[in-house]
């Protein structure tokens, strides 16, 4: 189970990095911004949490971690962009497609617009 140490940063659910300075069996004291304020610490499931400026930080949310989510984010923005790229070359060779089977491009483009509204993403 992960706990909180003196001497070391966490980062919150915003990503903003707050510093434990001082640990006690029951409290952290914590600095952000040079604003200290001595927070309980409370035990769940995951480890230890504490509640600083309303909201949540896990003790579990190190340096390590914060990198790792950072890189998680990348590679699904990455995917996400050749996802894009991938569809609007499909678009685009519709439409091409639809140009030299005698199709004005107002008419194309309406017929476009048209399968674009009727896709859902789950």
């Amino acid at each position: 189970m992960k706990a909180f140490e003196a001497n070391h940063q966490y980062y919150t659910g915003t990503g903003a990095r707050i510093l434990v300075t001082r640990r006690t069996a029951k409290t952290a004291t914590v600095t952000q911004y040079g604003v200290t304020k001595r927070c309980k610490v409370e035990q769940w499931p995951c480890g230890e949490v504490i509640r600083w400026s309303g909201q949540m930080v896990y003790a579990s949310h190190t340096d390590e971690a914060h990198t790792r989510l950072l890189e998680k984010q990348a590679a699904e923005e990455l995917e996400a962009a050749a996802c894009r790229a991938e569809a609007e070359a499909r678009s685009t060779q519709m439409f091409t497609t639809m140009l030299q089977n005698g199709m004005s491009a107002a008419e194309a483009e309406s017929k476009l617009n048209a399968i674009r509204e009727g896709i859902r993403i789950a």
